[in-house]
């Protein structure tokens, strides 16, 4: 079991949540509020929406649900599930927070190198069971490194990406769009 189902027509963001502020972060205290923003495109009242779904990964708050309009919307029953059974062995959740925790509490520094930031792309791309298929899309100005794309594929050949800026990862499947825009070649 991985957390794939998460990206399938889907993507999932984790940007730093301010910390970079060095605020003392305390992963037991219910008070951090430490979560996954999953965008789709969903039905929602009949009509397909964006939606942004903020999934709680420290602490059992609710899953909580947002149009692109920031109209709160009841989960559907298939998404709500979806993440559940995504996240529900708890040793296939422990192990990726445990993984996320110091990429979130040096956020700034991952893109310091090359080696780095790729390294923190592939130590996340191991909980989706995403293998990197060598294309590397680096964009700098001057000589600092301003964002790192890598193409993974899943055991059925079917690609996805993630990328690291400095505000945040961005876990999805290429989709026409992406492929063209990222310049990603099948």
């Amino acid at each position: 079991m991985s957390l794939k189902p998460l990206i399938q027509n889907q993507s999932l963001i984790i940007d730093d949540h301010n910390w970079g502020a060095r605020e003392e972060k305390n992963w037991d205290k219910n008070s951090s509020d430490v979560h996954i923003d999953k965008k789709t495109k969903y039905e929602i009242d009949g009509k397909k929406q964006e939606v942004r779904i903020k999934i709680p990964i420290n602490s059992d708050r609710n899953l909580s649900i947002e149009t692109k309009k920031n109209k709160r919307a009841e989960v559907p029953r298939k998404l709500r599930n979806e993440i559940l059974d995504a996240f529900e062995n708890k040793k296939i959740r422990e192990a990726f927070i445990k993984e996320l925790i110091p990429i979130l509490e040096n956020f700034k520094s991952n893109l310091d190198s090359i080696d780095k930031a790729k390294s923190v792309l592939n130590r996340i791309s191991k909980h989706f069971n995403l293998e990197w298929d060598s294309q590397t899309i680096e964009n700098h100005i001057n000589d600092s490194l301003l964002e790192l794309t890598q193409v993974y594929v899943d055991d059925k050949n079917k690609q996805y990406y993630i990328s690291l800026d400095k505000n945040r990862i961005k876990i999805s499947d290429v989709d026409s769009w992406t492929r063209q825009s990222k310049n990603i070649r099948r």
